[in-house]
């Protein structure tokens, strides 16, 4: 990042606040419009499910960049030679000889190669003294799935030892140790271990946010533990949004609720300045 007088900086930061800003604006006026919040307006985009023809293009990419690295001599091309040097001076893959050393794979899949070879993508590779600050930017959506995971395993112990298959229906579906939330702990299990030990740890808070739904509802369970009083007053509608009221009741918390509120509001906040700076704040 350049140095604080630099007008460089203060147009990035002038453009994170403002679009901050102007999100929270919307924000309010959204809600203003539209008090229900089970609307289908708050429902989140259904995206089609993936038909043949995406299988097909798919098949198609890898089969085509397996034809055209790992047959150099067939389907000969020209390209400029001051693009080829370039492609040289920068250390990028050209065609030719040799043969990569993908080609010989069981399976000669190009991206998989691009992520272990360049990306440093693999078992235990992304554990490096140089990465630590950023397995500590992991490490608060790492506990909370830990947390989530053995709380969850702890009153489901029969459930969780055949794996949901037996004695289901016997119990109660309810809440958040119901036996129909199995199925996303395991997922969230699963995305935080693969994360954890074989991805750039620094997208890991991205991607369980974005694919676990199960840590929002082992927050707003601890918080329901912890401040039942709020989801009283939601009821009888003397609080329009809870997190509102938890905020100004701050002094009257718990640390468990201070602490998520405090984690969540400074990865809104932080994190928005950081990642426009092209910080690993992801």
């Amino acid at each position: 990042m350049r140095g604080s007088h630099d007008p460089f900086v203060h147009e990035i930061i002038r453009f994170s606040l403002s679009c901050r800003g102007l999100t929270l604006i919307m924000q309010v006026l959204f809600n203003l419009l539209i008090p229900d919040h089970t609307a289908d307006a708050f429902s989140p985009p259904r995206p089609p499910p993936s038909s043949l023809g995406d299988h097909i293009a798919e098949l198609l990419l890898r089969g085509y960049c397996y034809y055209r690295f790992c047959f150099p001599s067939y389907g000969e091309g020209h390209l400029p030679e001051e693009l080829i040097q370039l492609a040289k001076d920068k250390g990028y893959r050209v065609r030719g000889e040799p043969v990569p050393a993908w080609c010989s794979y069981r399976f000669p899949l190009a991206y998989s190669h691009i992520q272990s070879e360049y990306w440093g993508v693999g078992l235990f590779r992304y554990f490096q003294l140089r990465q630590l600050p950023n397995f500590f930017l992991a490490t608060p959506v790492i506990f909370l799935g830990i947390c989530a995971t053995f709380r969850y395993i702890s009153s489901n112990m029969k459930l969780c030892s055949t794996l949901g298959l037996w004695d289901v229906r016997k119990k109660d579906s309810y809440g958040f140790y119901g036996p129909r939330v199995f199925v996303y702990v395991a997922q969230l299990s699963f995305l935080a271990a693969f994360g954890a030990l074989c991805m750039h740890v620094q997208v890991v808070t991205r991607l369980l946010f974005s694919s676990c739904p199960v840590l929002f509802w082992f927050c707003s369970h601890i918080i329901e533990e912890n401040e039942p009083w709020i989801w009283g007053l939601q009821r009888n509608k003397e609080a329009s949004n809870p997190a509102v009221r938890l905020l100004r009741a701050w002094d009257s918390l718990r640390t468990r609720t201070r602490i998520l509120l405090g984690y969540f509001l400074g990865y809104w906040v932080i994190g928005t300045a950081l990642h426009v700076n092209f910080l690993p704040w992801t």
